[in-house]
């Protein structure tokens, strides 16, 4: 199972989470987010990392050519979408040879059956809760709609996991669930990670 920590600002945070080793790590380019690391994030921070740890640039509703200026400046591997962006527009991004992943917000079936017309246009979805703003809200979503998912898009499950669900995400056993992204629940102030809190989880969901 891989893993993305989302929502980091903090450059002692990020280097001690790097050593984790999770898979992706995730930062925040929307300014009305509390995690914003477009004011403080260090380039040069970033590009000390392992190489094989990708870095994922989060956007929402921002103009193609102002992602493409940012995901280059960071090093970014891959843009995260989490507005109400086209298929075209992932599309165009994922031409930049960047990884795209698309988040969204399903409640029933029929919103993913919406979902299948991003099938083509980028390598991953994100299934998050509906917040009251872009990105998500914290809070878990009626996990038991993933039993419907058919879609032949692999998927991160998001939205308000905690310390404690370790057991039932390791009891999951889901195809193309292919990573969980965690944030909030792990913070001691927005962008900011608790390292006690998410070594011990990454202790725990390793075993899969």
């Amino acid at each position: 199972m891989k893993l993305k920590i989302c929502g980091l600002r903090d450059k002692d945070n990020i280097r001690k989470i790097a050593e984790m080793r999770p898979d992706y790590l995730g930062f925040v380019f929307y300014k009305a987010s509390p995690r914003y690391a477009g004011d403080i994030l260090d380039a040069d921070t970033l590009n000390e990392l392992d190489e094989g740890l990708k870095k994922v640039g989060v956007f929402v509703n921002e103009d193609i050519s102002k992602v493409k200026d940012i995901a280059l400046a960071y090093n970014m591997d891959v843009i995260q979408l989490h507005g109400s962006e086209s298929p075209e527009y992932c599309r165009k991004l994922g031409e930049e040879k960047f990884e795209i992943i698309k988040a969204f917000n399903p409640v029933t079936y029929n919103d993913f059956l919406t979902m299948k017309e991003y099938s083509g246009s980028c390598d991953y979805f994100l299934l998050d809760n509906r917040g009251k703003m872009a990105g998500g809200s914290g809070q878990k979503f009626n996990w038991e709609i993933l039993d419907k998912y058919d879609l032949d898009v692999p998927f991160f499950l998001s939205g308000g996991i905690g310390p404690g669900d370790s057991e039932d995400i390791l009891s999951m056993n889901y195809e193309n669930m292919t990573a969980i992204d965690i944030n909030s629940r792990f913070e001691i102030v927005p962008g900011v990670k608790n390292l006690a809190l998410v070594e011990e989880f990454v202790n725990k969901i390793r075993i899969k």
